[in-house]
């Protein structure tokens, strides 16, 4: 995860479920989700997400990796 001047500020492993989660300051933050061993599966697109602070407990951003083989 990178902050607005594009300094990573934090990073996540995903759990068994893929469940992550992250404790960050109000601001906006843009999250890019990392490539699989498995080449077949390409990596979702980065995601902007901005936390306001105010009484904000979470916010829920998911991501789907995906073959393309349709």
């Amino acid at each position: 995860m990178t902050d607005w001047r594009g300094e990573e500020v934090a990073r996540a492993v995903s759990a068994a479920n893929g469940s992550y989660d992250l404790s960050l300051a109000p601001g906006t933050y843009q999250l890019t989700p990392q490539p699989l061993g498995d080449k077949m599966m390409r990596a979702p697109l980065a995601k902007s997400v901005t936390l306001n602070g105010s009484d904000q407990a979470a916010v829920v951003v998911d991501f789907t990796y995906d073959t393309g083989i349709r």
